[in-house]
């Protein structure tokens, strides 16, 4: 007759892969396998481990091999959804801020004063200037130039004015967004006007 097969240590904590580790060391003393718990902890960690790796049935992680889940595909954009840009951009010039927050608001756009005026002091000067490859020429006498901004220091803090309105509207926007916003804004404008 044979002589049957000693279990190894590993084998008989692998029976038992849900009792508490003190219990198997136990159970393993009665059967004269001496071995600690730490022991127990060691064999079930290199099985999950390898289990992980082999996608066996139990395995709390992705199967190895098995093709990932395709990710939910992202909202499309509803038809006829604009940009921000885009729809400042459509609004007639003369337009007030009030009636441009008052539509946006309708259509679920957010709309900011500051970005508001921005926006539409560069639409005023883009046409004009790619006709005649400059700034857009301002409007009133022939040859008149409106003034530069100018920057004056008095007793009430920094003043800066401006006859062009587009730079008062500018000049405006950025006291009201403070010039870090005005800067990132500006540069997205830039960047969307190159394409």
């Amino acid at each position: 007759m044979a002589a049957k097969k000693k279990t190894s240590k590993t084998d008989f904590v692998r029976k038992f892969p849900d009792l508490p580790a003190a219990d198997v060391v136990k159970k393993g003393a009665e059967a004269g396998l001496k071995f600690s718990d730490k022991y127990v902890y060691k064999v079930r960690a290199v099985d999950r481990s390898k289990s992980k790796k082999s996608g066996a049935p139990g395995a709390p992680a992705k199967a190895a091999g098995a093709p990932k889940a395709p990710k939910a595909p992202s909202a499309p954009k509803a038809s006829g959804a604009m940009t921000t840009t885009d729809f400042v951009k459509s609004l007639p010039p003369k337009m007030s801020f009030k009636e441009a927050a008052e539509k946006a608001s309708k259509l679920g756009i957010k709309l900011s004063k500051g970005y508001f005026y921005v926006l539409k002091s560069g639409a005023k000067k883009a046409p004009d200037a790619a006709k005649g490859g400059g700034a857009a020429a301002p409007k009133g006498k022939p040859g008149r130039k409106p003034k530069a901004a100018s920057v004056s220091v008095s007793g009430k803090g920094l003043r800066i004015t401006s006859d062009d309105p587009n730079e008062q509207a500018l000049i405006n926007a950025v006291r009201n967004l403070g010039a870090g916003r005005s800067r990132g804004l500006i540069d997205s404008i830039e960047k969307f006007e190159r394409g």
